[in-house]
Protein backbone atom coordinates (compact mmCIF):
# COMPACT_ATOMS: atom_id res chain seq x y z
CA UNK A 1 0.00 0.00 0.00
CA UNK A 2 3.24 2.13 0.48
CA UNK A 3 4.92 3.00 -2.35
CA UNK A 4 9.30 3.40 -1.06
CA UNK A 5 11.63 5.96 -2.40
CA UNK A 6 15.01 6.04 -0.29
CA UNK A 7 14.24 6.42 3.19
CA UNK A 8 10.61 7.88 2.06
CA UNK A 9 7.14 6.18 2.37
CA UNK A 10 4.65 7.72 0.34
CA UNK A 11 1.19 6.24 1.05
CA UNK A 12 -1.27 5.38 -2.18
CA UNK A 13 -4.67 7.48 -1.92
CA UNK A 14 -7.47 5.50 -1.46
CA UNK A 15 -9.53 4.26 -4.61
CA UNK A 16 -12.46 5.42 -5.10
CA UNK A 17 -15.63 3.94 -6.91
CA UNK A 18 -18.69 5.69 -7.98
CA UNK A 19 -21.35 3.55 -9.29
CA UNK A 20 -24.56 4.81 -11.06
CA UNK A 21 -27.86 1.91 -11.44
CA UNK A 22 -31.04 1.43 -11.68
CA UNK A 23 -34.03 -1.07 -11.46
CA UNK A 24 -37.73 -1.36 -12.74
CA UNK A 25 -39.07 1.04 -10.92
CA UNK A 26 -42.68 -1.32 -11.29
CA UNK A 27 -40.71 -4.49 -9.95
CA UNK A 28 -39.57 -3.61 -6.32
CA UNK A 29 -37.76 -7.42 -6.51
CA UNK A 30 -35.91 -6.35 -10.07
CA UNK A 31 -32.19 -6.44 -9.58
CA UNK A 32 -29.99 -3.44 -9.38
CA UNK A 33 -27.93 -3.31 -13.08
CA UNK A 34 -24.89 -0.70 -13.44
CA UNK A 35 -25.93 2.13 -15.85
CA UNK A 36 -22.69 3.57 -15.30
CA UNK A 37 -19.27 3.59 -13.29
CA UNK A 38 -15.86 5.38 -12.92
CA UNK A 39 -12.64 4.57 -11.75
CA UNK A 40 -10.26 6.41 -9.64
CA UNK A 41 -7.38 4.67 -8.85
CA UNK A 42 -7.14 0.88 -9.28
CA UNK A 43 -9.84 -0.95 -8.40
CA UNK A 44 -8.39 -4.06 -8.13
CA UNK A 45 -10.52 -6.72 -7.70
CA UNK A 46 -13.82 -5.01 -8.66
CA UNK A 47 -12.72 -3.66 -12.12
CA UNK A 48 -14.36 -7.03 -14.33
CA UNK A 49 -17.65 -6.54 -12.59
CA UNK A 50 -18.40 -2.76 -13.14
CA UNK A 51 -19.54 -3.17 -16.50
CA UNK A 52 -22.66 -1.32 -17.76
CA UNK A 53 -25.61 -4.34 -17.59
CA UNK A 54 -23.67 -6.28 -15.14
CA UNK A 55 -25.82 -6.40 -11.42
CA UNK A 56 -25.12 -3.89 -8.54
CA UNK A 57 -24.82 -6.20 -5.67
CA UNK A 58 -21.96 -8.29 -7.35
CA UNK A 59 -19.67 -4.94 -7.90
CA UNK A 60 -20.81 -3.66 -4.65
CA UNK A 61 -19.42 -7.03 -2.85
Amino acid sequence: MHEHTGNVSIPRPPDVVTILWERNPLDRQAPRTIVEATVIGRANPCGGSLAQGKRYRTAAH
